[in-house]
């Protein structure tokens, strides 16, 4: 790529976005990285020189973006729409599944989960109950879904309470997921 196809600023603010990709490595390790001289990147990120469309290719897949995001700064409009509808199909397999990701639970709340999973029948209800007692006492109550209540009611009414998968059968199951959304992803 010619250096005579970008302004001045345009030279400047890819300069910029390819030290953003180098992050805290050093010049050196980034070029072999990169297949290129630890001179090569310095001239890349003072603007001296602009890698070629292999070299900006490399680049991209280094730091997970794209060669338009390197270029333009601009993230490419249907590459955003494509991650989004990944991220929305993503969501709604998960909610089929019944599943919760781990990253949306605190470790705070993961270590309640945990200690119920070992209580008996008789004890969760009965804790069940008391949460749902105190929800229903506190003044903000509108804030928690409905239908959360919902199920909690059904809980204690039943008295059937379904623990969900091991820790190691939840990642294996997500494990699956992504690497089928993947799949699909690409066809």
């Amino acid at each position: 790529m010619s250096r005579r196809s970008f302004n001045k600023e345009a030279i400047a603010a890819i300069s910029a976005r390819i030290r953003d990709i180098r992050g805290d490595l050093g010049q050196q390790e980034f070029g072999d990285l990169i297949g290129v001289s630890r001179v090569t990147v310095s001239n890349y990120e003072t603007g001296r020189r602009i890698p070629s469309s292999g070299v900006l290719q490399k680049l991209a897949e280094f730091g997970k973006t794209t060669v338009h995001w390197i270029t333009t700064g601009q993230v490419h409009d249907e590459t955003y729409i494509q991650y989004y509808e990944l991220f929305k199909r993503y969501i709604e397999e998960t909610k089929k599944a019944g599943v919760i990701p781990r990253a949306w639970i605190s470790e705070d709340e993961m270590a309640v989960i945990s200690v119920l999973r070992y209580l008996k029948n008789d004890d969760r209800l009965g804790i069940f109950q008391k949460v749902l007692n105190l929800y229903r006492e506190h003044p903000d109550n509108e804030e928690i879904e409905v239908s959360r209540t919902r199920r909690l009611e059904d809980i204690i009414s039943s008295r059937e309470y379904h623990t969900g998968l091991d820790f190691e059968e939840i990642y294996e199951s997500f494990e699956l997921v992504l690497n089928r959304r993947e799949v699909d992803f690409e066809e």
